[in-house]
């Protein structure tokens, strides 16, 4: 979900200010649009993965699946050994994305497409200072 407009000639971005009424039609189509892949989720009993993530991002990712766990759904194994094998087994996968790389995280990426999982990106707090190929990777989700 874009928060931001591109300008059609410099091809620059400009954010939504959060007051502004672009930035609440953003959030209620994001809030719309998240309340239908829950919705689908419980009804059909998807599996939800919980993808690993680099180090600055852990403590959000235990946050998510005790939310998760919380809500209801069901969770895939956690991962382990070099084939995450509970992206095989989940209908979702959620990837928590900070400033730090790990390229055991895009692999896990690659992986849920490859499988053609449906993905969730999930940016924490500070992934603003991500550099190297850790912004190259926000940039191309975004």
């Amino acid at each position: 979900m874009d928060f931001f407009d591109r300008d059609a000639k410099s091809g620059r971005e400009r954010e939504f200010r959060p007051i502004s009424e672009a930035f609440r039609q953003a959030v209620d189509k994001l809030g719309f649009h998240i309340e239908k892949l829950f919705e689908a989720m419980l009804c059909a009993r998807e599996r939800v993965f919980v993808a690993r993530t680099a180090e600055d991002a852990s403590e959000e990712r235990e946050s998510m699946i005790r939310e998760i766990k919380a809500a209801g759904y069901a969770l895939s194994p956690p991962p382990a050994g070099a084939i995450p094998r509970g992206i095989g087994e989940a209908r979702v996968t959620v990837h928590l994305l900070g400033a730090a790389g790990d390229p055991a995280v895009r692999e896990e990426i690659d992986l849920a497409l490859e499988v053609e999982r449906k993905v969730v990106f999930y940016l924490t707090r500070g992934h603003e200072a991500a550099t190297g190929e850790q912004k190259k990777l926000i940039e191309e989700i975004r």
